[in-house]
């Protein structure tokens, strides 16, 4: 998802992806925490670039891990200049609301949700049964944003199956990191994020522009508006607008 946005960088402007989850490993001997997993991909980091400055990049639900670590080697020692996130929301963003805005914003972020996806999946080509097996990933979405209210369990028995493709192994992955991130409580971070959001993902009224995390980055959250969906805002024009961004260092 990063490869198009890389490019645009430059040349003195590496980047490395990491990826601490192996597919061949049970889920009973994963990490169990949001924080468990950040210490992890710390050590993985230093490995790479054993000091800082850092910067660091999280999209969707991985915007959490990318914050706990970002924290993580800020409370070792470390500098982290910036933190990129793109689409990403504080963890249980909704119950976070008051019940007044909570049902609102829920609510209509729900029928944005099946409107985005409908016109997409009708300007596809696609049949109104394909557009009504393939809302399962939004509604795993809207979980994640929700706090986990209604989410079914891990299917361990299934697990074996669900990862047996890249597509499979993907829903998956989001499962895992969606069922932590519900139990995730963020701590305040000394630091600075850089909000991406583009601006076609729904989001439900009465929302706030920064997320939710104005309340935990201590030095602000400065945002910018990308062109295209949650997917697309990685092509263009979405990937040289976050590059010119961040070789600006905003």
């Amino acid at each position: 998802i990063y490869y198009s946005l890389a490019k645009r960088l430059g040349q003195d402007q590496p980047v490395t992806s990491l990826q601490l989850f192996d597919p061949a490993v049970g889920l009973d001997t994963m990490p169990k925490t949001i924080e468990e997993i950040a210490s992890q991909y710390v050590k993985l980091i230093q490995r790479v670039q054993p000091r800082g400055p850092y910067l660091l990049m999280g999209w969707c639900v991985a915007g959490a891990l990318a914050f706990e670590v970002a924290r993580q080697l800020q409370s070792g020692g470390q500098a982290v200049d910036n933190l990129y996130l793109m689409d990403a929301w504080v963890p249980n963003y909704l119950e976070r609301l008051s019940p007044l805005r909570r049902l609102v914003n829920e609510r209509s972020l729900r029928l944005q949700y099946v409107v985005e996806d409908f016109r997409k999946k009708l300007s596809a080509g696609k049949s109104v049964r394909e557009f009504i097996v393939n809302r399962m990933f939004y509604k795993r979405l809207l979980r994640l944003i929700r706090g986990g209210a209604g989410s079914e369990p891990l299917a361990l028995g299934r697990e074996a199956s669900a990862r047996a493709e890249p597509a499979g192994y993907d829903m998956w992955l989001l499962d895992y990191l969606q069922d932590l991130s519900a139990r995730y409580e963020p701590k305040p971070y000394d630091g600075r994020i850089t909000l991406f959001r583009s601006r076609r993902e729904p989001t439900g009224y009465w929302f706030d522009p920064l997320a939710g995390w104005g309340a935990f980055a201590l030095q602000g959250v400065r945002l910018h508006m990308v062109d295209g969906d949650h997917f697309s805002m990685f092509q263009e024009p979405g990937a040289s607008q976050m590059a010119a961004r961040i070789v600006a260092g905003e």
